[in-house]
């Protein structure tokens, strides 16, 4: 099998090369992201591991499509109904965006808005979380749980914002898994969010990036072209929407049917 050549050694640092502009403590409050075993027992991680969360770790929620109803009424006064398009690969910021342009209401007051109606999103799911209907995609958590045997340090990038990411893991008992993550609470462009994963990763857990071991998983043409911006490998997996997706434009660096193809996934994590 074939793997994409990722030949730089040298060790970038992102956070102090500035090329992220985000706080990088991510906020405890009532959400625990714990620390790996292997870093509690003084272990630096050899890799990292970025995950998307809809459509490659979980799938059919209800509740994070509600949230933006719920902000586009109480912080843009929008009473009316807004058609919902398919937004896979999109950050919660762009779709809010869309969603509020397609309402009316001007960009000047949509800017000004953005962060309060972001908060309203994520307190909604907090609020509503127990009444969701994903499901867990096939091998998942026996993917999360060999990771760290392998001294893979598992995080986030997902355009969803903190507490809707958060709060979608916890209801199906993920959450214990990540340490840190790239939301779409941070930024609107998903490189981004890889970029400051990476940086939390560096700062948190002295974890070193060398632009060859980092790897992120997720499930649209969209998350591979802002792994490729980046700079990043990426694994595409395939879920019930994507099954006859071509995935060429351009094409990732692995692709599997779903996480239960376990051998072939750590046999690229290997080659990194």
């Amino acid at each position: 099998m074939a793997f994409t050549n990722h030949a730089s050694l040298r060790v970038y640092n992102l956070a102090s090369e500035g090329l992220i502009r985000a706080r990088l403590d991510l906020p405890r409050s009532s959400m625990n992201w714990p620390s790996p075993d292997f870093i509690r027992k003084g272990l630096i991680p050899e890799k990292l591991a970025l995950f998307d969360i809809d459509g490659t770790l979980l799938i059919g929620t209800s509740v994070h499509k509600k949230g933006f109803f719920a902000a586009l009424k109480e912080v843009y006064g929008v009473t009316v109904d807004i058609p919902w398009r398919s937004y896979s690969g999109l950050t919660d910021p762009l779709i809010l965006r869309d969603l509020a342009t397609k309402a009316g209401v001007p960009r000047a007051v949509i800017d000004a808005k953005l962060p309060r109606a972001l908060e309203v999103i994520g307190d909604y799911h907090e609020q509503h979380y127990t009444e969701d209907v994903s499901k867990v995609l096939p091998g998942v958590p026996e993917l999360l749980n060999r990771l760290p045997e392998e001294n893979v340090l598992i995080g986030l990038v997902t355009g969803n914002v903190l507490k809707c990411a958060y709060y979608k893991l916890k209801r199906l008992g993920l959450e214990q898994h990540f340490a840190l993550g790239g939301f779409g609470s941070d930024g609107e462009d998903r490189a981004d969010l890889i970029k400051i994963a990476i940086a939390r990763a560096e700062q948190q857990f002295k974890f070193k990036y060398t632009r060859r071991n980092v790897v992120y998983f997720a499930d649209t043409q969209l998350d591979i072209q802002a792994a490729r911006r980046a700079g990043v490998p990426v694994i595409v997996v395939r879920n019930e929407r994507t099954v006859q997706e071509p995935f060429n434009d351009p094409p990732p660096d692995l692709l599997v049917q779903d996480m239960t193809h376990q051998e072939e996934i750590f046999e690229f994590i290997s080659s990194l």
